[in-house]
């Protein structure tokens, strides 16, 4: 359980990261 706890978490790190290193519009 804290397994999926942490994926979801980096997951959500991960996205985060995608959008700060996008272009503002």
């Amino acid at each position: 359980m804290a397994r999926e706890k942490m994926e979801k978490s980096i997951a959500k790190i991960r996205i985060a990261i995608n959008f700060s290193l996008m272009p503002n519009v």
